[in-house]
């Protein structure tokens, strides 16, 4: 273990691949519910379950932007115009993690990098709009393009083949755990996201 910040120390990177959600981004799932006035735990309780199954249709690219807002239209028995489903959406994307730009302009001068993101076409594309460090990062690989979901082994299997590099030359960054596990799986390297200072500073030691 790496002492200097308890993970497993990183060598002979080629290419630095990020999350978009609670990396780059900050995101607030809850935020939906509470645009749409649903303030506990309770009162959006009834309606969770058809919001996921919808939610994961759309971001695995099973459905189109406009099968997903109508059908989240439906689950809410028209409660709701597409006006406000729109805004409930868009409001989990918040705002860019403090930090994160500058280390990915750093990074990406001797790196290659990508974004690879469990995400929909409706969050890339307000993320684009908003966050700068995307257009920085060279590669995108998004759960709703390759029809999969991190920490779905295909997922990773995808990114490999389409680098055409040995996955231990590829360091992997997210927040999730069960991310971060998927992509050691394959024989990455990865770290979990904790922050911009830590991350730049487990880095620091990169390659030596």
């Amino acid at each position: 273990m790496d002492k200097r910040n308890g993970e497993m120390p990183v060598n002979n990177v080629k290419i630095i691949l990020f999350d978009l959600g609670n990396v780059i981004a900050h995101i607030d799932f809850d935020a939906f519910w509470r645009s749409l006035g649903f303030l506990t735990p309770a009162t959006l309780a009834p309606w969770r379950e058809k919001y996921a199954f919808w939610t994961l249709k759309y971001e695995t690219g099973h459905i189109q932007s406009n099968e997903y807002f109508d059908g989240l239209i439906k689950v809410f028995h028209n409660r709701f115009t597409a006006e406000q489903m729109s805004q409930a959406v868009d409001s989990i994307i918040q705002e860019p993690v403090e930090g994160m730009v500058e280390l990915v302009k750093q990074i990406s001068h001797k790196y290659q990098t990508g974004l690879v993101s469990n995400t929909s076409e409706t969050h890339y594309r307000l993320s684009l709009n908003r966050f700068e460090a995307l257009h920085i990062l060279q590669k995108h690989y998004l759960s709703y393009r390759l029809q999969v979901m991190k920490p779905d082994r295909k997922f990773y299997k995808f990114i490999i083949h389409d680098l055409q590099v040995a996955p231990s030359v590829i360091l992997f960054i997210d927040d999730l755990e069960s991310n971060v596990e998927g992509a050691r799986g394959v024989g990455m390297q990865a770290i979990r996201f904790e922050g911009a200072e830590k991350l730049k500073d487990s880095l620091i030691y990169l390659n030596g």
